[in-house]
């Protein structure tokens, strides 16, 4: 399997055509299915311009207001002591891109909220 996002219609699919279903072929799909995830979000984290070179049909996609991700890509590193910050932007857009069927509320506020902490941390170096 290839690197991918999150998508539980398909690996709900995937379980359900199990003809004989058992705790241990589960186990497996769900393994396969959230290392393919997770390979599409270590692949692309901090790689913008990979992401947008090799999934062209997300470039108009907006990761913060008014900017879409082609846009930011070509510019994310314009100033170099922004470009950890940015990143950081991406990175967070990433994931919830990445595992946003699995993002609650909740969830999604907690990242935020770490995000701000790191970005206000490094504003203070």
């Amino acid at each position: 399997m290839r690197e991918k996002v999150l998508n539980l219609e398909e690996l709900a699919d995937e379980i359900v055509k199990l003809k004989y279903p058992t705790k241990e072929k589960i186990k497996e799909i769900l393994r396969q299915h959230l290392k393919c995830v997770c390979k599409f979000y270590l692949k692309y984290e901090d790689a913008p311009d990979d992401l947008v070179r090799e999934h062209p049909e997300l470039a108009d996609v907006e990761i913060t207001c008014r900017t879409t991700l082609k846009e930011f890509a070509e510019h994310h590193d314009d100033s170099i002591d922004d470009m950890f910050l940015n990143l950081d932007i991406f990175n967070s857009w990433l994931f919830k891109y990445v595992f946003g069927e699995v993002i609650t509320g909740e969830v999604g506020q907690s990242e935020v909220k770490e995000g701000e902490k790191r970005r206000n941390e490094a504003k203070d170096c």
